[in-house]
């Protein structure tokens, strides 16, 4: 994974990585904290958590990069060893 992705709009940057989760800080081009894409393990899926200090408005071309990014994230996890089970399958 690329540790920074810009779209229209967004930025995305890693700024973690576990070994077998990222954390990404999501934030506007004009550098406004967004809030992180963290992996929510009940559901198994990489999540966007905005900033609860902010509001964050969105419209579909937004919507549209985050769920992009959000998939770019889950590929990357089914398709590389380090990010699932540390025998490399999916739980």
């Amino acid at each position: 994974m690329k540790t920074r992705v810009e779209t229209e709009f967004l930025v995305f940057t890693i700024e973690s990585e576990t070994g077998r989760t990222y954390q990404v800080d999501v934030s506007s081009k004009r550098g406004a904290y967004l809030g992180d894409i963290v992996f929510h393990a009940p559901w198994r899926r990489y999540v966007f958590k905005p900033d609860c200090g902010s509001i964050t408005i969105m419209d579909a071309k937004c919507l549209i990069a985050l769920a992009t990014y959000l998939g770019e994230l889950m590929a990357d996890r089914q398709t590389n060893p380090l990010h699932g089970r540390p025998d490399g399958r999916e739980p």
